[in-house]
């Protein structure tokens, strides 16, 4: 491995929940120490990291080193680790579960209390106003604080003085989101800040006392902790929101540098299953992308990263980007000296430039590193190619802004490189031979030492070999070589490609494989669909589903976005491939939004891809996304008083928006590349054996709900035990209204899929299969199954609330939810906006509800309120809980929410909503949560009450306020 010349000791350790390793250089000696340590043994020693250099200082210096001691510096160079100690701390708390867990669990809290302040850029903030609150906190025994205030990423004044003054109360550490992710989105910084202020205490504790058990602290030695992002950094600028991660995930920096290259050229994927979580790394998930390592595309927490990421720098080029930019100034952070304090010389140290470029009217930027080559320094060239590469366009005709400048510092270390050996001779010699069991019994396997096994020796399964650190299993029919720089490579004895199937039995393990890669594909979708979409509601809101379907239309696989498109785009693609017939080609690209079609409401427009595979149509993707305007009598294309469809906005029923690869609209086919991914599978199992795995996948009760206007939605659920069936009958079910809330059949559908999902909990596959042994009726005419000239606008946001309230009811399984997505629309000529607001969930058996979130058939999100202050003629006042608004009962009801919009010019404002009539009722003698209620507060304070479906012209300076539902509790009172 080649010699050092350095006569101290370097020292690598990786401290995990289970083990400790460490990797020491010693002086004079070729060969590095590696040793393995168990993270906890309070018997043996205090500290693992500690007690693996005591061991290895005290075993190559002949110094006698006792563990009550302190460990001597003078022979230490210096250190390098990565702690799990945050990693721990985060994963004690609980997730919150999939959207079909009717308890919508939350993921509990970092932060035990809240204060509250009034201030905006233009509104001073009343420092001592806060004094006593905080007071109060600290009388708690609360003493970390996490400050995030509005619009502080561009004016960050107000969270300074607000940290002075924690400070100088005797709070313990205060984290400032201006400071930590100086970036747009309050939600996101926020959290960033929150984890910080929770792990920051806890890292440092863990610093301090692993620091002072050298001799002269930290002055004396120098370490250097890993952070999240791969970076390191020394103790006194590591804090808790760089420490989330030991370091980048699967070992891919090391696993990168000793194998891509010197043992191998093809793509690699890392794995590593500790004692605290298992990562895995390959090329597409984690890689060194856009000029630096990527942990998740939206990792805020990543910024600033680490020291080599501050903004400005030592840059030539950077006084032309500032002229050209239109800065009068520059200030250059002194990267070079941050990494000459972290001990690099000067010929060690590299600086690379970057740009952060994004098209204008999007969010996507892309970091672009300096270009070199024969055209010359072409950032937009390259930033063009990289993102045509990352989402499969470009966008034409489009400007391209530079978000920030930032200047990355590499200290290069100079490590042991992997050696080569000599070819090893003979044939290799067993330890002994023990009995293994394995799949098919007992076997005799040979046991080796990886010590005596030299380069060129192959071992054939079943095989054991060990160190002493670790032990590998050879199985049977595989074989393991020793390569050229010690490593094992172990060739396993793979499947055929073309798997065989029996015609209507699937393998479990198949089918189970089979099941995730199709909703893999469908999810994977739905993010390129959120990275490259312009659309608040896309983007922010995310407001939209994808979907997998088989040649004949049927479900394969819809992601789980949004609740209320489950199986609904079935329909739409059916119709469509009957509509076209044989007139379907590849490079043709269908878009279709009207309810007759299969859509849900006009809002929702679907886009679907017919897939080929040597001329042959195979498969169909298909998103449905909602759009904040088509059109229609109202800003928003959600009108409350539409009675007929035209009112409501553009209607298609049949439309190529792509012809033979001929775009009819720029860019928006490349948002479907995902068939790529399918024709993957059928290259690696076959057409045939593809497709089939796309099919696998004793009471009578009655139940009634109402809308506000009195329509009655009527369910008679008979379950055939015997059979395994179950039909759902809406007879009962009152006419098309003259409004609308009217439903078209793909809503109901979607509500029993998702209302079978919740009770059955398991993790079955959403396709076609689901419906099987399901039939539903519904009776023509009715507002469940109108005309193809009735309102539906409200029928999805609506309707398929109450229809899932009616359905959970029947078979008693929780109370009713809020009910309604209370929809909320606003514009004028120059743009719209639309939202939903969560309320209350239903209580159940051994659950409360949970209040503030959206319930059953909506999945979106709210927008982050910088954007929304941002983007719109806005001001958010009040965004918080509706206190007891949940209906009492021996499990509670969650509450509702109370939003407040003040408006900063004329706006048109229309809300769409439900329950403001009929309570969301209880079950099992639980009480009916509060109704919902709109409210407009005028310029002179009077409280207008606008009922449950309205649309007026608001004046700058008017506020709505929307009260939601509360959810029904279960159970009578204690």
């Amino acid at each position: 491995m080649g010699s050092i010349k350095e006569e101290k000791f370097r020292f690598c350790i990786d401290r995990g929940g289970t083990f400790t390793d460490i990797y020491a250089e010693v002086p004079g000696q070729s060969e590095c120490c590696v040793m393995k340590l168990l993270s906890v043994d309070p018997l043996n020693y205090d500290d693992a990291p500690i007690e693996g250099v005591r061991r290895i200082l005290e075993e190559f210096s002949s110094q006698k080193i006792p563990r009550s001691s302190k460990i001597p510096t003078d022979k230490i160079e210096w250190i390098r680790m990565g702690t799990t100690v945050a990693t721990n701390a985060l994963l004690e708390r609980k997730a919150r579960p999939n959207i079909f867990d009717l308890t919508v669990s939350k993921p509990s809290n970092l932060y035990e209390e809240v204060v509250e302040v009034d201030e905006r850029i233009e509104l001073p903030i009343d420092v001592e106003g806060l004094r006593p609150s905080l007071k109060c906190l600290l009388d708690k025994g609360i003493n970390c604080l996490a400050v995030v205030l509005m619009h502080s990423y561009t004016y960050p004044h107000h969270e300074i003085l607000v940290e002075k003054l924690a400070l100088s109360m005797g709070f313990r550490h205060v984290s400032l989101s201006s400071a930590l992710t100086p970036m747009v989105r309050a939600v996101p910084r926020g959290l960033t800040a929150t984890v910080d202020a929770y792990l920051t205490p806890v890292i440092k504790e863990y610093l301090s006392g692993f620091m002072s058990r050298f001799e002269g602290g930290a002055e004396k030695v120098n370490v250097l902790f890993m952070q999240s992002d791969g970076g390191l950094a020394p103790e006194q600028s590591f804090s808790g929101h760089k420490a989330v991660l030991s370091g980048p995930a699967g070992g891919v920096v090391g696993y990168s540098q000793t194998l891509f290259g010197l043992e191998t050229s093809k793509p690699l994927i890392g794995f590593d299953m500790g004692g605290t979580s298992t990562d895995v790394s390959g090329g597409s998930k984690l890689k060194f992308q856009f000029g630096a390592f990527h942990v998740g595309p939206e990792s805020v927490g990543a910024h600033p990263g680490p020291v080599c990421y501050r903004k400005g720098g030592e840059l030539a080029h950077a006084c032309a980007i500032a002229r050209s930019l239109g800065i009068e100034s520059v200030l250059l952070t002194q990267v070079r000296q941050k990494l000459r304090d972290q001990g690099f010389g000067d010929e060690s140290i590299n600086t690379e430039t970057y740009l952060n470029l994004r098209y204008e009217g999007t969010d996507t930027a892309i970091m672009i590193k300096q270009p070199t080559g024969e055209d010359g320094i072409d950032y937009a060239g390259q930033f063009e190619r990289m993102f045509q590469k990352e989402y499969g366009f470009k966008l034409q005709n489009r400007k391209i802004l530079i978000c920030d400048v930032r200047v990355r510092g590499i200290g290069i270390t100079n490590i042991l490189k992997p050696r080569e050996l000599e070819p090893s001779t003979g044939i290799p010699q067993s330890e002994g031979s023990y009995k293994i069991y394995f799949g098919k019994g007992w076997l005799e396997t040979p046991l080796f030492k990886l010590e005596k096994l030299g380069y060129g020796h192959t071992l054939h399964g079943p095989a054991i070999i060990m160190n002493g650190n670790s032990t590998i299993i050879v199985e049977l029919n595989c074989k393991a070589m020793i390569t050229k720089y010690g490593n094992i490579r172990i060739e396993i004895n793979s499947a055929p490609t073309a798997i065989d199937i029996a015609e209507k039995v699937a393998d479990v393990v198949q089918l189970s494989i089979f099941n995730h890669r199709f909703m893999g594909i469908a999810e994977q979708m739905g993010r390129t669909l959120q990275r490259t979409s312009i659309s608040t509601n896309i983007k922010e809101r995310l407001d939209f589903s994808c979907a997998v379907f088989g040649p004949d239309g049927g479900l394969v696989a819809n992601a789980p976005h949004v609740p209320v498109h489950l199986g609904a785009m079935s329909s739409t693609v059916c119709w469509q491939l009957n509509y076209w017939g044989e007139n379907l080609y590849e490079g043709d690209v269908l878009v279709s939004n009207h309810p007759c079609a299969g859509g849900s409401h006009l809002p929702d427009i679907t886009v679907i891809t017919p897939v080929f595979d040597n001329g042959k149509l195979v498969f169909f993707v298909a998103s449905r996304g909602h759009h904040a305007e088509i059109g229609g009598i109202t800003p928003g294309s959600m009108p409350p008083f539409s009675k007929s469809i035209w009112e409501e906005g553009a209607a298609i029923k049949a439309f190529k928006l792509v012809e033979g690869g001929i775009f009819q609209e720029e860019g928006i086919v490349n948002l479907l590349q995902t068939p790529a991914l399918i024709k993957e599978l059928i290259d690696q199992y076959g057409l045939e054996t593809v497709q089939a795995y796309m099919s696998f996948g004793s009471a009578v009760v009655e139940e009634e709900d109402y809308m506000d206007d009195g329509s009655a939605i009527h369910l008679k659920l008979s379950i055939d035990a015997e059979k395994g069936e179950a039909n759902f009958d809406f007879e009962g079910t009152s006419p098309e209204v003259y409004g609308n809330w009217n439903a078209p059949q793909a809503v109901t559908a979607a509500a029993v899929i998702y209302c079978l999902r919740c009770l059955v909990d398991v993790d079955i596959p959403l396709n076609q299969g689901c419906l099987a042994p399901v039939t539903i009726h519904i009776p023509e005419g009715s507002f469940l199954s109108p005309s193809d000239k009735a309102a539906v606008v409200g029928g999805n946001v609506l309707t398929s609330q109450r229809i899932t309230d009616v359905i959970l009811t029947a078979f008693q399984a929780c109370a009713c939810s809020q009910g309604c997505m209370n929809n909320l629309t606003f514009g004028d000529d120059t743009f719209g906006y639309y939202e939903t607001i969560g309320g209350g969930s239903g209580a159940g058996p051994t659950w409360d509800g949970t209040s503030g979130i959206q319930c059953h058939m909506t999945n979106t999100r709210m927008t982050d309120p910088e954007i929304f202050e941002q983007r719109y003629p806005v001001l958010l006042h009040m965004f918080g809980l509706r206190e007891n608004s949940g209906g009492a009962g021996y499990h509670r009801g969650g509450d509702g929410l109370i939003r407040e919009i003040e408006f900063r010019r004329p706006v048109v404002v229309s809300i769409l909503s439900e329950r403001r009539v009929h309570a969301p009722r209880g079950l099992k003698g639980g009480m009916d949560g509060a109704r919902g209620a709109n409210y407009l507060i005028k310029k002179d304070k009077r409280r207008v009450y606008l009922g449950g479906k309205n649309s007026l012209k608001v004046d700058a300076g008017e506020i709505l306020q929307i009260c939601t539902p509360g959810g029904g509790g279960f159970g009578s009172p204690l």
